[in-house]
Parts: structure tokens; sequence; C-alpha cells
């Protein structure tokens, strides 16, 4: 065989293997990306709200682990529930609300005599007050008087030591009877008028006085 067809040969050996690879390699490729767009591949679909009922329509019985047995104190008619079978409740948590029509009736009462209580506070509170400036303005009064009775009695001193002055000079002729029946006129209306200011004060004093404080339950 001549040089030239080994090397003929040879090539279209070559040849024929790198064609034989680049096919391979094409479809091993070709399949590698097929299977990548299967892995990636999305699918977009809508979503929807729907209302999940706490329900299971089947067959069957349930039983519980543990029971408790709750009654109220009270009779009445359940107005609102808070719970739902199976819900886990603490201790204190209001479960429902009973209504009770003679209870509400006796709330209402108590209500009414709570504002009653209140409204008759706040007379009392607003009659104290009342009384308190009553006391105060008594007592300026009754220091006022005792000011106008000191003032009576030194006017009947001056009017006393007057009338003593004058009898003296009418022994020596130095004032006449007229005079000195009007001076002692004087002095007897001073003395009247005191006496009238002693009734007064007297008076003005009556609930005030140290005995009428003690009969109150007050301290003096």
């Amino acid at each position: 065989m001549s040089k030239k067809l080994i090397y003929g040969a040879i090539f279209l050996l070559s040849a024929s293997i790198a064609l034989q690879s680049g096919c391979e390699g094409r479809r091993e490729a070709s399949s590698s990306t097929a299977a990548l767009e299967e892995q990636y591949r999305v699918e977009a679909i809508e979503v929807t709200e729907i209302m999940v009922e706490p329900e299971i329509n089947s067959f069957g019985s349930i039983s519980f682990r543990r029971k408790t047995d709750i009654s109220p104190a009270v009779e009445g008619v359940i107005g609102r529930i808070f719970v739902e079978e199976g819900d886990s409740i603490s201790s204190g948590q209001i479960l429902a609300v009973i209504e009770n029509i003679q209870l509400e009736i006796r709330r209402r009462q108590s209500v009414s005599e709570l504002t009653s209580a209140r409204a008759a506070l706040r007379l009392a509170e607003m009659q104290q007050e009342e009384g308190r400036l009553q006391l105060e303005a008594r007592t300026i009064s009754l220091q006022k008087m005792e000011l106008n009775l000191e003032q009576k009695a030194r006017e009947l001193v001056e009017q006393e030591q007057t009338v003593a002055n004058k009898e003296q000079l009418l022994a020596v002729d130095g004032i006449s009877q007229e005079e000195l029946r009007s001076l002692k006129l004087r002095l007897r209306a001073l003395k009247t008028e005191q006496l009238n200011l002693e009734k007064d004060l007297a008076i003005s004093r009556i609930g005030l006085r140290d005995k009428d404080i003690l009969r109150a339950g007050h301290l003096v």
C-alpha cells in the first residue's frame, strides 16, 4: 500500500471521529439545555381569598382529654359568647355574658341611688359652705357688737364722772338744776343702751357658746 493511501485513510478516520464527537457534543448540550429549562419552568396561577370554616364534616366520635364543668353563680340567658369549643383560655378570662333582668333592674336602681346620693352630697357640701360663711358673718357681727359695748361702757364711765363733777358744781351754785337733770337723763339713757347691747350680744351668742358647742358634740 502506498503512503498516499495510508495518509488518506488516517485523514478520513480522524474526520469521522471528529464529526461523531461533534454530533455527540451537540446532542449532550441540547439535552442539558432542555433539562435546565424543565427545572426552571415557571407557572403563574391566580390567588383568591376564601373563608375556611373551622369544622370538619365527617363521621366518627370525639372525646376529650380533660373535662371542666362551668356553671354560673346566677341564672340568666347567655347574651354573648367570647370563645369557641377547643379554644385555650386562661384564669380570669371572660367566657360569656349572662343577662338577668332582675339583676339589671337592681343595677339600675343602684345606679339611681348612687346618683341621688352624689346629688345629696353636693347639696350638703353647698349647705356646709353656706353655713361656714354664715358662721363667719356671725363671728364678725359679734366682734362688732363687743366693740360697741366697750365703747358704750367708756361713754357711761365718762358720763358718770361728768354727773359727779356737775353735782359738786351744783353744791356751790355752779350749774342749774335743769342742766344737772339733763346730764342724769343722758346717763340713764347710756345705761339703757348698754343693757340693750348686752342683751343683743347674749342673743347673738346663742349656738356659739361653749356649752352649745359641747352639746353639739364638738370640741371648743
